[in-house]
């Protein structure tokens, strides 16, 4: 009985040691400290965030879209053939620069 007496009276300042001290909090302070720990909540921002990205999908979807391209080519030589095309007329005079503009407009 004595033994169990002794065990019990040297737990007690290990109860004491364990418990933290307590710090009290403001409600912005709480709701500040929860929004950061809280698993659910960040978990929940995520779907939120994950929701909008998605919105913005189905919204791009219907969206016209619009695809461009713009080419320059710079012909420093006119391009010869080393046999003489007989069969179409000569051309003089022939645009040393080609410019090309592609407009391209899709629903989809």
């Amino acid at each position: 009985m004595n033994r169990f007496f002794y065990v019990i009276l040297m737990m007690i300042p290990i109860v004491g040691w364990t418990q933290s001290d307590s710090s009290s909090y403001s409600l912005e302070q709480a709701i500040a400290y929860a929004k950061i720990h809280n698993y659910d909540y960040i978990n929940a921002q995520t779907d939120i965030e994950i929701a909008q990205e998605q919105v913005w999908e189905s919204t791009a979807i219907g969206l016209p879209q619009i695809d461009g391209s713009i080419s320059n080519e710079n012909y420093l030589d006119i391009p010869v053939t080393l046999m003489p095309d007989f069969i179409s007329p000569a051309v003089y005079g022939v645009n040393q620069q080609g410019f090309g503009l592609t407009p391209c407009f899709g629903l989809a």
